[in-house]
């Protein structure tokens, strides 16, 4: 494991490989409606996204949502926002406790069908876990 300190937003950040399993282990003991709400809409996700998309540029899809906090800001601010996770449970979890974010189980390298058309053009917001996994 690799551990960083990140000095723009004061926080250490942990490097490791993790798979659903991982994840859905990590999100269970979060009580997810509290921990989405805590969210500010100036998360570093939040905060590029607004600086480069408008909510008129179309819908976003954020791969390795989580538990859909970005998701849930992002739809707040008037972007239309779709999460994916392969977190099985996690998912699960978020729909039950939180029906209005809109999160689907899914795997970013196997997009449904069903979101690539209903769309004309998504733009893609990876998670730091996503874009460190696909790049390896």
């Amino acid at each position: 494991m690799i551990k960083l300190f990140d000095k723009y937003n004061n926080r250490l950040i942990f490097v490791r490989q993790s798979g659903p399993d991982f994840w859905d282990t990590h999100w269970s003991t979060v009580d997810i409606k509290k921990f989405i709400f805590s969210i500010s809409r100036f998360s570093m996700v939040v905060r590029i996204t607004k600086k480069f998309l408008k909510p008129t540029d179309g819908p976003i899809l954020e791969a390795g949502c989580g538990i859909g906090q970005n998701v849930f800001v992002l739809t707040r601010e008037g972007y239309r926002c779709i999460g994916i996770d392969n977190a099985r449970k996690t998912v699960q979890r978020v729909k039950q406790q939180c029906p209005e974010i809109d999160i689907r189980f899914q795997d970013i390298r196997k997009l449904e069908f069903e979101i690539r058309k209903k769309v004309k053009r998504i733009s893609l917001v990876p998670s730091q876990a996503v874009c460190k996994f696909t790049c390896n």
